[in-house]
């Protein structure tokens, strides 16, 4: 959480206690040399090995001197904070909606958005694999890594998507889907198979051969993903264009105020009813026979933006916004 402290930022990882609320314990996740006020805490949590893993980028604009940083906590709250900082001189966050993506032996994918350099690879735009405990492994980056930086062209607007066979699928702004070998990333500018996709942030889903790619702006679009191969299935009906959630055998997805269920096989459109107004790129959770629609705030009509920190910087930022906490509301719906 990211807590406003006598007029300072600060970002502290809370857990509560799913049965009553409670607040069990609290770390200072602000390292020594970070600047709070540039980082911006958007990732969603992941977990790894008995540690809860975090991953850190800047504000709307990419403004101030922040990096990309993956932290990691003891599930326990003990224990030091353990951190990786991407090698840029700044820039490279670590940013997309769905987090870091961890694989079954507890290693952990975390893509990167544009560095600052143009003329020496900074590990900008990169997918990079690290150990558990955050040690760097390996690392893939487009050939036009150093384009892609000068025109915040963010590959880690999304994270890479595990795949069966330990491969990952990863699409960003770029638009370009790179088709990877979890085992053996293969540097800049060798991916087992590329192909135009979209422009992407959210989250991904995978089922039976099929990958479903968020294309905010464009349609959510299914990519039949073979070992070496990837080509468009089918794209979504016009305004379906959410980040993807598969449940009760329909791929769901959150788009301009509509709640879609789409057939995964062939992109048909099954059911459609108006939902509540959420925040960017969020995708339907599920459980227990419920989707479950998260609500963005209900200040003004239906959730104002008034108060998002802007910067002076390139496009969108690295990020998303810092925006004020308002309360929010939302509804579940029966699969």
């Amino acid at each position: 959480a990211e807590t406003l402290v006598g007029g300072s930022v600060h970002h502290v990882l809370v857990p509560l206690d799913a049965r009553n609320g409670h607040l069990e314990w609290r770390r200072d996740l602000d390292r020594p040399g970070l600047d709070p006020a540039a980082q911006l805490q958007r990732a969603a949590l992941a977990l790894s090995k008995g540690r809860v893993v975090v991953g850190f980028g800047g504000n709307y604009g990419d403004c101030g001197r922040y990096h990309g940083y993956v932290m990691a906590v003891a599930e326990t709250g003990k224990g030091p904070v353990l951190s990786y900082r991407v090698p840029t001189a700044r820039e490279g966050a670590v940013w997309a909606p769905s987090g870091v993506s961890v694989a079954a032996n507890g290693d952990l994918y975390a893509a990167t958005g544009n560095g600052s350099s143009t003329t020496r690879y900074d590990s900008g735009n990169s997918v990079l694999e690290l150990s558990p405990t955050l040690h760097r492994l390996a690392s893939f980056a487009p050939s036009n890594w150093a384009a892609d930086n000068a025109a915040d062209r963010d590959l880690g607007s999304a994270a890479p998507m595990l795949l069966p066979g330990r491969r990952l699928l990863i699409v960003g702004k770029e638009t370009i889907g790179y088709l990877l070998d979890g085992r053996h990333l293969g540097g800049i500018g060798h991916p087992l198979a590329s192909a135009p996709i979209c422009f992407s942030i959210g989250g991904d889903a995978y089922a039976r051969g099929l990958a479903y790619v968020a294309c905010p702006g464009g349609r959510l679009t299914a990519m039949r993903v073979t070992a070496r191969h990837l080509a468009v299935a089918w794209h979504a009906p016009a305004g379906v264009d959410g980040s993807p959630t598969l449940a009760g055998g329909l791929l769901w997805s959150l788009s301009g105020g509509r709640l879609t269920g789409l057939d995964p096989r062939t992109g048909h459109l099954v059911v459609a009813r108006p939902a509540v107004a959420t925040e960017r790129y969020v995708a339907p959770g599920a459980a227990d026979g419920l989707l479950v629609v998260a609500g963005r705030g209900l200040g003004g009509r239906g959730g104002s933006r008034r108060g998002r920190r802007r910067c002076a910087g390139r496009g969108a930022g690295d990020a998303g916004d810092r925006e004020p906490a308002e309360a929010a509301a939302g509804h579940a719906v029966d699969l």
